[in-house]
C-alpha cells in the first residue's frame, strides 16, 4: 500500500461558480495516483462544459452524465464507476462479457443479479472513452456492486483540496495502518 489508488468522487449540480476551483485542486494535488470520477446529476448551467474541459485535459478524469437525482444518487453513480469496478472496466476495456454486481436491500441482503451487455447498453451511452451518458436516475435501481481496494473520498464541488491534503492523508495511513481516514466532516 505504497502507492495506493485514490479515487475521488465529485458529484457535480449547478455549481459554475465553484468547479474549476474545485477540479484545480484535486487535478493539482502532489499525489498523483488519483482515480478522478465526475458525476454531472443533471446541471442546467455550465457545469457540464467545465467538467469535460477538465476530461479532455487531464488522463485521470472520469465523467458521468445523469439525470438529476440528488447528491446521494449521484455519489453512488460515482462509486458505481471507481476505477477497478466491473461497469467502468466494460467501458474502458470494451470486453464482451458479461457484468454481475450485486444488489443491496436495506437489510443488507444480497442478490446476485446478471447485468448483461444489452442492458448496460440501453441504460448507458459511451459518448467518449472515459465520458457516459446515462438517463438512469437513481444507479441503485439497476445495481450495487463489491468495491475494489482502493481508497474513496468524496469531494463536494462547491469545495477544493489544499496541495498536499491527499499525499499527507495517504501517509498517514500507511503509517498508522488504516483503512479508512475520516477528516473534515
Amino acid at each position: 500500500m505504497n502507492n495506493p489508488l485514490i479515487s475521488i468522487i465529485i458529484p457535480i449540480y449547478n455549481v459554475t461558480p465553484y468547479l474549476k476551483e474545485c477540479l484545480d485542486s484535486v487535478v493539482n494535488q502532489s499525489y498523483k495516483h488519483l482515480d478522478i470520477v465526475l458525476v454531472d446529476d443533471g446541471s442546467n448551467d455550465e457545469s457540464l462544459n467545465i467538467a469535460l474541459e477538465y476530461l479532455n485535459k487531464d488522463e485521470r478524469i472520469f465523467l458521468i452524465s445523469k439525470e438529476n437525482g440528488g447528491l446521494s444518487s449521484a455519489r453512488n453513480m460515482g462509486l458505481e464507476f471507481i476505477k477497478g469496478t466491473k461497469l467502468r472496466s466494460f467501458f474502458e476495456d470494451e470486453k464482451e462479457q458479461d457484468i454481475i454486481s450485486f444488489t443491496s436491500t436495506h437489510t443488507f441482503d444480497k442478490n446476485t443479479k446478471i447485468i448483461n451487455k444489452e442492458i448496460i447498453k440501453s441504460n448507458f451511452i459511451q459518448i467518449q472513452k472515459r465520458y457516459i451518458k446515462t438517463n438512469i436516475e437513481n444507479i441503485n435501481d439497476l445495481l450495487v456492486q463489491e468495491l475494489p481496494n482502493s481508497i474513496i473520498h468524496f469531494l463536494d464541488s462547491d469545495d477544493y483540496f489544499l496541495n498536499d491534503c491527499i499525499e499527507l492523508c495517504v501517509k498517514e495511513m500507511i503509517e498508522k495502518d488504516l483503512d479508512i481516514c475520516a477528516h473534515g466532516f
